[in-house]
């Protein structure tokens, strides 16, 4: 149940220092939606977000769904295709933060919209070419804190080519945004970013398996603008960061009795601001207010990131199928300001090592002809994170444990009925008292999929609530969600 509620962008922004999270969140979301195989899944979002053990096209394990790489474009559907998605995410947080008063009860908001659409032609078993594009739009609302609004979209242009049993891909991109930010905080930073990504992918089926390899540069720029309410400063800050991102992957496809995907990625970054500062809040000591500018180095940025998962579906015969599901995940993340002090940008010094791992089973099966579709799935996750900061050192560990259950029934009229519930357990700190949350929610779906499976559509909503596991004390956290989602989809 974790990654339910951490996708709702904005459940960091819960404090005083919201505009420096939210600054750096969004640079992460914009680039993660810019790789291959993003569509959501909205047919299992309806059945209760199930993804281990119902076979979904949106959802394979192959190379393209799975393993995130371009070079599985072609496989992916048997003819030129045209799908469109959109979402809205609402989440609502209502909480005590003791930093205000004992009992000075504060709530935030979060809201994303989200529209895709990919146009692919297909010319079956040799080439593929393509054109995605999103637009995202997100609103921050904190009660004595800051309140953001970012939008902005992104597309890309691929081309996919099959000789024999190699497969290679490649990628050009491109994207931007723009903040507008309602800040009490004269150390609130608005911004704007835009960036360009190059994609090169390549495929070798050898046997039953396939083996995969993708690289990728992304190049983005955050230009962002620090000034107090009265107008007196205008701060600004350019924030480069290059990301390289490196992933193996290894896939045995869902035409087999076992289907099993392994995926190796590993992620660099090496990120850096400069200021341009006028008289400002931001100097130690001010010597003028007038007509005083300088340009400053604030922070380095350095991020490592590895990760290995692997995924499998076994048919136990022509009615069961078991599913199961392993992570494991390692992230440092390292800022180093400015070494005279003077110079703060809009990051923190930090030094934060991250190990998160994740395991995952369940058992589906068809019934009624394949008409009726139930599963059931369980989740345990643990994550430890080491932090240095400033004036701190934190060691925290979390762990979360979720259950899903869903089913689908498909009538006669070829009109699909879902349904589905999560719940679960979170402890964010498993040693310090009031941070254990209990998890519940429901989804309801339709789908519509006329004979010959030329057109597809469906629609989802998913409702959510955390509450306290715990009597007394604490931050008394309640939080309520709902997405719904709607997508399309033809072939021709």
């Amino acid at each position: 149940m974790k990654s339910a509620w951490l996708a709702v962008v904005g459940l960091a922004l819960l404090g005083a220092g919201a505009a420096s999270a939210q600054y750096e969140n969004f640079a992460n979301t914009r680039q993660q939606q810019m790789e291959p195989g993003a569509r959501p899944s909205i047919r299992l979002l309806g059945m209760g977000g199930l993804g281990l053990t119902v076979a979904d096209e949106d959802n394979k394990i192959s190379l393209l769904d799975f393993g995130s790489n371009l070079a599985g474009m072609l496989e992916d559907r048997d003819a030129s295709s045209l799908e469109c998605w959109g979402g809205r995410v609402h989440q609502l947080d209502d909480y005590v933060d003791p930093s205000v008063s004992a009992s000075g009860r504060l709530s935030a908001s979060a809201d994303e919209n989200l529209a895709g659409a990919e146009v692919v032609y297909r010319k079956p078993g040799h080439r593929a070419l393509g054109v995605i594009a999103l637009y995202d739009a997100q609103e921050n609302s904190v009660t004595l804190g800051n309140d953001g609004k970012l939008s902005g979209p992104n597309g890309s242009v691929f081309w996919n080519e099959a000789v024999g049993r190699f497969s290679g891909a490649i990628r050009l991109g491109t994207w931007g945004d723009n903040q507008h930010l309602v800040t009490t905080d004269v150390f609130g930073i608005g911004n704007s970013s835009s960036g360009s990504v190059a994609t090169l992918a390549a495929s070798w089926k050898w046997h039953t398996w396939t083996v995969g390899g993708q690289l990728e540069w992304d190049r983005s720029l955050i230009h962002g603008v620090s000034a107090d309410p009265g107008g007196f400063h205008d701060d600004e800050f350019n924030w480069n960061r290059p990301v390289t991102r490196l992933q193996l992957n290894l896939i045995r496809p869902e035409s087999n009795r076992l289907a099993a995907g392994i995926n190796l990625t590993s992620l660099r970054i090496d990120g850096s601001e400069d200021g341009r500062y006028s008289w400002s809040d931001r100097f130690a000591s001010n010597p003028s207010r007038l007509n005083y500018l300088i340009y400053a180095p604030t922070f380095q940025e350095k991020v490592r990131n590895w990760g290995l998962e692997g995924r499998c579906r076994y048919a136990l015969d022509r009615v069961f199928k078991l599913g199961a599901y392993a992570s494991y995940q390692g992230l440092k993340y390292e800022i180093d300001a400015d070494p005279s002090g003077n110079f703060p940008g809009s990051l923190l010094p930090q030094n934060t090592d991250t190990k998160d791992w994740k395991l995952g089973a369940g058992l589906g099966g068809t019934f009624l002809r394949e008409r009726l579709r139930l599963g059931v799935e369980g989740y345990y996750e643990g994550e430890k994170v080491s932090s240095i900061l400033t004036r701190a050192t934190s060691d925290v560990k979390m762990r979360d444990l979720a259950v899903r259950a869903g089913a689908e029934l498909l009538l006669p009229s070829r009109v699909s009925l879902r349904a589905g519930f999560q719940g679960g357990t979170l402890d964010e700190d498993t040693e310090q008292p009031y941070n254990f949350y209990k998890n519940s929610g429901f989804t309801v779906g339709l789908g519509y999929a006329p004979l010959g499976g030329i057109v597809r559509l469906d629609a989802a909503l998913r409702i959510l609530q955390q509450r306290p596991g715990y009597s007394g004390g604490g931050s008394d956290r309640k939080t309520w969600a709902q997405e719904m989602e709607a997508g399309a989809r033809f072939l021709f």
